[in-house]
């Protein structure tokens, strides 16, 4: 199908990573169920400082689902001090729905710097939301046949706009 793409714009952060030991900074943006998509991929555009260096930040985003992809883990050698629209990238959340709370969280796991965390933008790309058909109600009541007339109910359920037609046939006192 079509690749569709939704955008949670920018999400200005403005908040103190505290140092090691110290809570992580945790920013949550909620997707309208209107705006849902199959998520193919997410990609989040990063904006954070840190006095010695970037290596010392984990970076994670966490679904409506709650699944997490470690977007960045706390590593050596690292020389950068900044995270500059950086572009992060994610398949983990293959198949899910775009629609919910999702949360980037922000932990500083090395004792005697700080830093802190600009901003964020997740985009989502993917497909059409493919939502399976709404379960057919269950109904239970006496049936009893006049002659040649077969009774029939039919109604329409509301999800997906799926009609479903019951027919009962020859039946007394069935229970479908």
């Amino acid at each position: 199908g079509q690749e569709l793409s939704f955008s949670t714009g920018l999400q200005d952060v403005s908040q103190a990573i505290p140092d090691a030991g110290g809570a992580s900074v945790a920013q949550t943006v909620n997707v309208a169920s209107s705006d849902a998509i199959s998520i193919e991929h997410v990609q989040v555009i990063f904006n954070a400082t840190h006095t010695a260096n970037v290596g010392q930040l984990d970076v994670v985003l966490t679904s409506p689902s709650g699944t997490q992809s470690i977007l960045a883990k706390t590593r050596g050698g690292e020389g950068a001090t900044a995270y500059s629209d950086w572009s992060f990238t994610s398949a983990r959340h293959w198949d899910e729905s775009s629609a919910g709370d999702w949360t980037v969280t922000v932990t500083d796991n090395v004792a005697n710097s700080t830093g802190n965390c600009g901003s964020f933008e997740i985009n989502f790309f993917g497909s059409v939301l493919d939502l399976p058909p709404p379960h057919a109600p269950r109904c239970t009541a006496p049936v009893g046949t006049s002659g040649e007339r077969t009774p029939t109910s039919q109604w329409t359920a509301v999800a997906n706009a799926a009609t479903y037609s019951l027919e009962l046939t020859g039946a007394t006192g069935a229970s479908v």
